[in-house]
């Protein structure tokens, strides 16, 4: 953050040395802050430090009544215990199911209790009756009950235990076998000893691809990568072989890869190595079988997608580079950033070319591998398959959700999946592939997705597949012309200003209160406004429309009202009379008694109020610590924050009061009486009382 070296000599008074620029460097820095940090982040921070003394971890509900009594809202309780794991201070992984309900707090003691597994052992846990667990360790296979004897000082509870064997997985540092009995496998306790470390070259059954380094492949990201690896594409009951920088496994029963490191001129490289081993057409010549171009991309996509996560994780900051095997000299690599070239650039053969692009890149199959591929399954014209759901699973944002929504889901369904499942990518993964079933075999599954995805902003996705025209909107049928789909709210949601999306919500007759729960169980504001226009749609069944469209220009939203109607053919009754259109609002504006001001009556006011509406606050009986804190969380706008204002007075006064005289008193004590004139008139109209 501060790119100036200072140099340092203590011996020098304070007014000759370098310290006072350090401070100025400081001082400048923090005033770009967009946001400086509550003391009250402080003070959880302090006692967190202090708990580290006596526990190395405790569960995730105790940190945060911790939080809470240190006076940190519910709003902000994750964001800042995300700081604190961002800091080092603690680990806290709130999507991961398996590591959600403990937080560690002493990071040290952890890295003490890993390096029992992965380097030396102290002398005194090599108990004889674990001899031949020690042997297997030496081979990269850990037993659980060796790992219950290096732990055993800690005594933990098996659901502790389980806790820190996934936080080993979550870091790549051990994995653990599918099937039988339960055993880890850790590379790291690998001896250095010289092995094979070229895989065959079984001609057109084989295919390899390199990644660089900056040529230097730390050991611990080969052991790690090649780890994560295992992990996901073992088969269960189907042992990998094991050796120092080269490993060997079946990821399915067609296909067989071999991971290891491979020295060309000096530099150090991680090799893929995937090779067919079976066909299914016994009458096809089995040397002339390619891999699979569907196992190829998914295997690169996932080895790229860890290796970058280990290689910039920390300080090292390595940049991943591919690399291809030129066709001239084994020790001739090209660079190789798209698979969308015919020729290599020193003018080699552009046929082993071609065939990378055919396997690694997003070529169109030629009629031989859509041959093969069919030998497996027959799907249909544009359907989607494993990968390109994994594609966009993986490089989906949070605004997965809407997305969803725009293929066709309700958005009670889409949350569903976001209930069950808070990591994006194992949720939209989800999402997807359930949508697929749903989807009619008659269509065009791959040009839907195209469509959604250029609809909701992600052009670089949907040019991955195709390259169509995005389909217009369908017209709503007639009798559909007065209600609402989800399509139809996510259109209203794209179009609608961030800043109008509570006023809008009041307007509905939505509870200021409800409003607020869903702005604080939602990440993105758009999914806020989102949740809120469903929220009164599953309230309202009869006059959506006419409703919205009111609603639309009481907040002067002409173009979007114009924008709806068009969409569902509907036309305005200019005719309405005003009784009319108040039993129209009589089921979302109700007033409790006489006198009582509902939401509608509170944003009447906060509109008319001006920069110094915590005058008004303070008339009131809110304390200026309030009114800070209000304006700190839903200003700018300040409209928002005026109606909070007002909320938060209205939730103290007793049911008997009359809101609307006491109202009243205050706005003539800050000399409003305009607004307080417009109050009168305006609740006399709408309650049809005098």
């Amino acid at each position: 953050m501060v790119s100036i070296f200072f140099a340092i000599e203590n011996s020098l008074p304070f007014a000759r040395s370098n310290i006072s620029n350090i401070m100025h460097q400081i001082l400048k820095f923090a005033k770009q802050m967009v946001r400086k940090l509550p003391l009250k982040w402080l003070r959880v921070q302090q006692e967190i430090q202090k708990l580290k003394v006596k526990n190395i971890y405790l569960p995730t509900n105790e940190v945060i009544d911790l939080v809470e009594r240190c006076g940190v809202k519910q709003d902000a309780q994750r964001v800042l215990l995300e700081y604190l794991h961002d800091l080092g201070e603690i680990l806290y992984f709130p999507d991961d199911d398996a590591l959600k309900d403990i937080i560690v707090l002493d990071l040290m003691k952890v890295v003490d209790m890993f390096k029992t597994i992965i380097t030396v052992i102290e002398p005194k846990l090599m108990k004889p009756k674990h001899r031949k667990a020690w042997r297997r360790l030496d081979l990269g296979i850990l037993e659980e009950h060796l790992l219950r004897h290096l732990w055993k000082e800690f005594n933990f509870s098996d659901k502790t235990f389980d806790f820190f064997v996934s936080l080993m997985q979550k870091f790549g540092l051990v994995c653990e076998r599918k099937g039988g009995e339960r055993i880890f496998y850790v590379l790291s306790r690998l001896k250095s000893e010289c092995v094979k470390t070229s895989p065959p070259d079984d001609g057109k059954r084989t295919i390899s691809i390199f990644h660089d380094f900056g040529s230097y492949l730390p050991d611990d990201l080969f052991q790690r990568g090649v780890t994560k690896f295992i992990e996901s594409f073992q088969i269960e009951d189907n042992e990998p072989t094991l050796s120092y920088e080269h490993v060997e496994m079946n990821i399915e029963e067609l296909h067989h890869v071999v991971l290891n490191v491979a020295t060309i001129k000096h530099r150090r490289m991680f090799q893929t190595t995937i090779t067919r081993i079976k066909i299914l057409n016994p009458d096809k010549p089995i040397e002339d079988a390619d891999p699979l171009p569907s196992v190829c991309k998914k295997v690169l996509s996932f080895l790229e997608k860890e290796l970058r996560i280990f290689s910039q994780s920390g300080a090292r900051g390595v940049e991943l580079t591919r690399y291809i095997r030129c066709v001239c000299n084994d020790a001739h690599m090209h660079i190789v950033r798209k698979f969308d070239k015919d020729v290599l650039p020193c003018g080699s053969n552009g046929i082993e070319v071609k065939r990378y692009r055919r396997l690694f890149g997003d070529d169109v199959p030629q009629q031989e591998d859509v041959l093969q591929s069919q030998e497996l399954v027959t799907n249909p014209e544009g359907f989607v398959d494993d990968a390109t759901i994994a594609t966009v699973s993986e490089k989906m944002d949070l605004s997965w959700r809407r997305l969803g929504v725009r293929l066709g889901l309700r958005w009670s369904d889409v949350n569903r999946y976001y209930a069950d499942e808070r990591e994006t990518p194992k949720a939209v993964k989800n999402m997807l592939k359930d949508w697929r079933s749903s989807f009619s075999s008659e269509g065009h599954q791959l040009n839907v997705l195209c469509t959604a995805l250029k609809q909701h902003g992600r052009s670089d996705l949907a040019g991955m597949w195709f390259d169509g025209k995005i389909d217009e909107d369908t017209q709503i049928n007639a009798k559909q012309a007065e209600s609402f789909d989800d399509r139809d709210l996510l259109f209203i949601c794209d179009n609608l200003s961030s800043n109008l999306w509570r006023r809008l919500g009041v307007r509905l007759g939505l509870k200021w209160v409800n409003i607020n729960n869903i702005s604080k169980s939602n990440r993105r504001l758009e999914d806020s406004i989102m949740e809120s226009l469903v929220t009164w749609r599953d309230g309202q069944s009869k006059h959506q429309m006419p409703i919205m469209i009111h609603a639309f220009e009481q907040q002067k939203l002409y173009s979007l009202a114009d924008q709806v109607c068009k969409r569902h053919s509907y036309k305005v009754d200019k005719d309405v009379t005003p009784s009319q259109s108040r039993l129209l609002q009589v089921p979302t504006h109700h007033r409790e008694e006489q006198g009582h001001l509902a939401e509608i009556d509170l944003l009447f006011i906060a509109e008319k109020l001006d920069c110094n509406w915590n005058l008004l606050g303070l008339y009131l009986g809110l304390t200026p610590s309030e009114l800070s804190q209000i304006a700190s969380d839903l200003s700018p706008p300040i409209v928002d924050a005026c109606i909070e204002m007002l909320v938060q007075w209205r939730s103290r006064q007793e049911d008997k009061v009359n809101q609307l005289d006491k109202m009243s008193d205050a706005l003539n004590k800050v000399e409003r009486k305009d607004i307080k004139e417009g109050l009168v008139s305006y609740y006399q109209k709408e309650t049809g009382v005098k």
